[in-house]
């Protein structure tokens, strides 16, 4: 799985499935592996792992992984995140890793882009 966010988002939200079917509790642990992203600098997760649960007929649930933007324009960074020690369970799909790329483009400078626009330089 490959999922892209800009770096002035605030926070990158990771859709998690479970399956197949809904009966019963399913717990699982989110961690996350540095590549060229890093933890506590580009993202943040609070504490790791990131506990996960899904009650009796829930499918799906939501995380939220905190993004920073130090206002520079860098070169792609990733980050992977793993999907460990599920619990209630007994079928765990292939795809329980993902890739997040972060991007960063330059920050619009709108006070220039006015001046330009005036003629005021």
């Amino acid at each position: 799985m490959l999922c892209s966010a800009h770096a002035d988002m605030e926070s990158v939200p990771i859709a998690l499935v479970r399956g197949p079917g809904s009966y019963g509790i399913v717990s699982a642990q989110l961690t996350t592996s540095d590549l060229t992203a890093r933890l506590g600098v580009d993202y943040f997760t609070g504490p790791q792992p990131v506990s996960v649960w899904f009650p009796d007929s829930v499918v799906s649930a939501t995380v939220n992984i905190s993004l920073t933007n130090d206002g520079l324009v860098h070169p792609a960074k990733q980050f992977t995140l793993h999907l460990t020690g599920t619990t209630g369970m007994t079928h765990v799909a292939a795809a329980a890793a993902a890739l997040i790329v972060l991007t960063s483009l330059p920050t619009f400078n709108r006070l220039s882009w006015f001046r330009r626009l005036l003629k005021t330089d």
